[in-house]
């Protein structure tokens, strides 16, 4: 979108016009703006200060990501990492993960690096993903169990320290936990990575 129409949808959102913040988004999206099409796309997958509508929401993106527009395709890739209202595809979100690195989205760079744990590649992002090896990330990692009753399974391994690293600093109010209770039943959570609530500093180390 041109920097005055941003600046239009901005005004009207500060004023609590929604609404035509919303409107404006959709026409210049009818007029081929890929910017305001992923833009609408977010609004509609969050409900976010206008109504809720998720699959039409990740219809609009991942349509905008297969166009290549690059915040469209950093979404997309978390749509399809997660199985979010699309079937769940982990080799196709790495690959949309790269394409928005390699097009400037700095947030997809980042992930990428904290993926690899490389500090410097040198631009090649698209390889960079290619390389990725996805089948060791998605592998059941080794747990220790601390606590019987209730059950308490600690999981040395979940996530590499630059991957934490990365989601602590995303999210002010979240801390990457190693430690997740399983019940006593057996069920146990299939997520490879759960972002929780920062824990009180009498917890940290």
């Amino acid at each position: 979108m041109s920097s005055d129409e941003l600046a239009r949808v901005a005004a009207f959102d500060a004023e609590g016009r929604h609404a035509e913040a919303i409107a404006a988004l959709a026409k210049a999206m009818g007029a081929g703006d890929l910017g305001a099409m992923a833009a609408l796309g977010r609004r509609l997958l969050l409900g976010d200060r206008g109504p809720s509508n998720p699959v039409e929401g990740a219809r609009l993106l991942l349509e905008a990501a297969q166009r290549g527009q690059f915040d469209a395709q950093e979404r997309a890739a978390a749509l399809l990492a997660g199985g979010v209202l699309v079937p769940q595809n982990w080799p196709m979100a790495i690959k949309m993960l790269g394409l928005s690195a390699a097009n400037g989205n700095e947030s997809a760079r980042m992930q990428l690096v904290a993926m690899h744990g490389e500090a410097d590649p040198s631009g090649h992002w698209e390889r960079l993903a290619a390389q990725f090896d996805l089948a060791n990330w998605l592998r059941e990692p080794s747990s220790v169990a601390v606590n019987a009753d209730p059950r308490i399974v600690r999981f040395p391994e979940l996530l590499p320290d630059s991957v934490c690293e990365w989601l602590i600093g995303n999210r002010t109010d979240a801390w990457c936990g190693r430690v997740f209770m399983i019940p006593s039943s057996g069920a146990k959570r299939s997520t490879r990575c759960a972002a929780t609530p920062r824990p009180p500093s009498a917890w940290r180390r």
